[in-house]
C-alpha cells in the first residue's frame, strides 16, 4: 500500500468516495475540487509599530466551509483596549465575506475573551465557534 497527495486526475474518484458518505446529499454536494485553504493576518498598528495581529484562515471542501481564528495577539501593555475585539470583528467580516456560516477558534486561556466577542462554546472542551 502507498500513500501520497492526492492529484487532479483523483478527485472524480474522491468525489464517487464522497457520495457514497453522504448517499441522501448527491444532488445537493457538488463534485469534489480539491481542498481550497486561504489564510489573511490582519495587524494592529499604533503609531506605525505592530501592537496585535490576527491570523485566520477558511478552508473549502465538498460540502464544509469552515473558519478559523488560528492566532491572534494583542501586545500586553494595550491589552484591555479593544484592539483582540477589533482584530476579531476584521477576521469575521472577511470570513463573511468569503460566504462562511461558521467560525472556529480553540482555546483555554482566551475562552472568556471569545465569549465577549459572541462566540460560544462547543460542550466541554476547548473548542468554540461563531455564527457569521
Amino acid at each position: 500500500m502507498e500513500i501520497s497527495i492526492a492529484e487532479i486526475k483523483d478527485y472524480s474518484k474522491i468525489t464517487e468516495l464522497y457520495y457514497k458518505l453522504y448517499p441522501d446529499k448527491v444532488n445537493e454536494i457538488k463534485a469534489f475540487e480539491g481542498v481550497s485553504l486561504k489564510s489573511q493576518i490582519f495587524v494592529a498598528k499604533n503609531d506605525n509599530q505592530i501592537i496585535g495581529f490576527i491570523f485566520t484562515t477558511f478552508v473549502s471542501y465538498a460540502r464544509s466551509n469552515a473558519g478559523y481564528i488560528e492566532e491572534l495577539f494583542v501586545c500586553d501593555d494595550v491589552r484591555g483596549r479593544g484592539i483582540g475585539s477589533a482584530l476579531v470583528k476584521k477576521a469575521l467580516e472577511w470570513q463573511k465575506n468569503a460566504n462562511l456560516e461558521v467560525v472556529f477558534v480553540t482555546t483555554d486561556e482566551a475562552q472568556e475573551f471569545y465569549k465577549r466577542v459572541r462566540f460560544r462554546e462547543l460542550g466541554k472542551n476547548s473548542w468554540l465557534c461563531y455564527s457569521l
